[in-house]
């Protein structure tokens, strides 16, 4: 389903990832459920799955940030 309906590019978990170096959980991944409902969608269906919540650590790279999650 991730793969299928292009998440990624909606995850606001990845989105954050790449913009600091801090640990964070996903649910404190910014966005706005109004103006993004792609956004709010992926967050929904993860709550379905119960992976709502994980722990995310910046791996910074010279090409881009790098996450990794768990």
């Amino acid at each position: 389903m991730y793969l299928r309906e292009n998440y990624l590019a909606h995850d606001p978990s990845q989105r954050h990832g790449k913009r600091t170096v801090h640990p964070y959980e996903w649910k404190d991944a910014p966005y706005d459920p109004e103006r993004e409902p792609k956004v709010l969608e992926v967050v929904q269906r993860a709550n379905d799955f119960n992976v709502g919540n994980g722990f995310v650590v910046p791996v910074p790279s010279r090409t881009a940030a790098l996450a990794t999650s768990g």
